[in-house]
């Protein structure tokens, strides 16, 4: 389902739904990716990322979109739509959101985040939720997210095993 995406040849961001050829850029982000998640112990598959990529291609309820800079992929915010086993409403919830260092004090967060909210609003969504659980700046992101009206609401525990 395309959304309204915003360009602005002004400040040089392209920002759009990811298509069959995006798969190489992706590809190039995901070690970085990886080496920021909360995964970055485990053994990075290229194979399971590749199959998530080619899902979302196949899914209208899931979405990936890049954001460009100047020719140059500069991040990336994937997310699904689903329905609550509670409810017949449907949640949209975050998979994966990555903006590259030297981008992160600019509009291409923001850029991201807006266009994951208007592709839920699309999929008629009741609410958008995120997580951060990357260790990275935790507290900065929870707050860039909070100016967007984000609320916290969990409290994420883990154990190995």
């Amino acid at each position: 389902m395309p959304v309204a995406l915003e360009t602005s040849k002004a400040s040089g961001y392209e920002l759009r739904q990811i298509s069959t050829q995006d798969w190489v850029h992706i590809r190039d982000m995901v070690p970085d990716i990886h080496a920021e998640s909360r995964y970055r112990d485990s053994i990075l598959s290229i194979r399971k990322v590749h199959e998530l990529f080619e899902a979302t291609l196949q899914n209208k309820d899931q979405c990936c979109f890049l954001l460009w800079k100047n020719g140059k992929c500069v991040g990336l915010f994937a997310g699904m739509a689903i329905s609550h086993f509670f409810t017949d409403d449907v949640y949209a919830s975050d998979l994966m959101f990555y903006v590259i260092p030297e981008q992160r004090k600019t509009r291409a967060a923001l850029l991201l985040v807006r266009a994951f909210e208007r592709w839920a609003a699309m999929r008629n969504c009741v609410e958008v939720s995120v997580g951060i659980s990357t260790g990275v700046d935790t507290e900065k992101v929870a707050k860039f997210y909070e100016k967007l009206g984000y609320k916290r609401n969990a409290i994420g525990l883990r154990k190995g095993i």
